[in-house]
């Protein structure tokens, strides 16, 4: 039988000791148990840290800048700023937009 191992300290994982992590691009770094994941996911967060603007950390990986747990990114720092000078802006996908608009006809 397939066992799910802690990719950290390799103890065995059932329901209630997993975590997913995930990295700024949603890219899967690996599964761990509970006492691990917030060691591992500070550890990436501090790879990625570029700096702390208006008490909003601001993560950078190949280029890309954003916001931890976020779905967008930006291309630069300066745009990053500027997003969280304007929370009250939301960045929408055109396509999902179009799709609602279509099934209000």
């Amino acid at each position: 039988m397939f066992k799910t191992v802690c990719k950290n300290c390799q103890t065995e994982l059932g329901f209630m000791n997993i975590r997913r992590l995930e990295d700024l691009d949603f890219e899967k770094i690996g599964i761990f148990c509970t006492d691990c994941f917030s060691k591992v996911e500070a550890e990436i967060k501090s790879l990625r840290f570029v700096e702390k603007y208006k008490g909003t950390s601001i993560y950078m990986k190949n280029g890309k800048f954003g916001l931890w747990g976020a779905n967008y990114y930006f291309k630069s720092l300066e745009d990053a700023r500027a997003r969280i000078d304007n929370r009250h802006i939301a960045y929408v996908d055109t396509n999902a937009l179009g799709f609602m608009f279509e099934q209000m006809k």
